[in-house]
């Protein structure tokens, strides 16, 4: 890999993603705000966004950043919705690292042209997006990359942001199932597997599990996780 490319192999990312300190999963979600989870993390960390980076840079972000965006079909989200540009503004001229275009269909070929000089490449999660864990919905793209990285064996992963909540503002594709996701990250973040952190900062979230318990106490642990 150059320093004007992408990794390639799940060997790659891995050993791209485990030279930072903390990769931290930025949420495009009301109240995230990009100040706070840069004091957050102050040394060498690696910045990851998704699809309509503009819902929460609001001005260029000067720090190391990935930007991960849906594969619609044959064409990345930011292509088929011409908002190159607007992405493009929302990082300073050395902080954008590159674009990665999720594909969770199979037998598709993407046309992958119109990222100009931004590195880019396409990430093939089909297997990770099946539709078993999912019957008649998709993933969220936050959601999917936190699974990926942690299959790549990554201790280092941070999620910022992930409520659940949809914006006000924003469309927001609705064949996703937070509620799910919610419980899975959380799932997670108990486990040790991934750190969780509100948009103010702080931990996110009580532990459902022992919430399960104390709701259900006549139901064993074993069938609640």
């Amino acid at each position: 890999m150059t320093s004007r490319s992408l990794p390639q192999t799940d060997n790659d990312w891995h050993a791209f993603l485990a030279g930072f300190e903390n990769v931290v999963l930025v949420a495009n979600a009301p109240g995230v705000d990009p100040d706070v989870v840069s004091t957050l993390f102050p040394g060498k960390t690696l910045f990851c966004f998704f699809n309509r980076t503009f819902k929460v840079l609001t001005k260029p972000f000067e720090r190391d950043s990935l930007v991960f965006c849906a594969l619609h079909r044959d064409r990345p989200s930011i292509l088929k919705r011409k908002e190159m540009p607007q992405v493009e503004a929302c990082f300073g001229s050395e902080a954008l690292k590159g674009i990665a275009a999720v594909s969770i269909y199979p037998d598709i070929r993407a046309n992958m042209d119109g990222f100009g000089n931004v590195p880019n490449t396409l990430l093939d999660l089909v297997d990770l997006a099946g539709v078993a864990d999912y019957p008649g919905e998709t993933p969220t793209t936050g959601f999917l990359i936190t699974r990926w990285m942690l299959g790549l064996g990554l201790e280092n992963v941070h999620v910022y942001g992930f409520n659940g909540q949809r914006s006000d503002r924003w469309r927001v594709y609705a064949g996703h199932n937070w509620t799910l996701e919610q419980i899975g990250l959380r799932t997670l973040a108990n486990r040790g597997d991934i750190k969780m952190h509100a948009a103010d900062g702080s931990e996110a979230g009580p532990n459902i599990h022992a919430a399960l318990e104390h709701m259900f106490p006549d139901i064993p642990p074993s069938e609640l996780h």
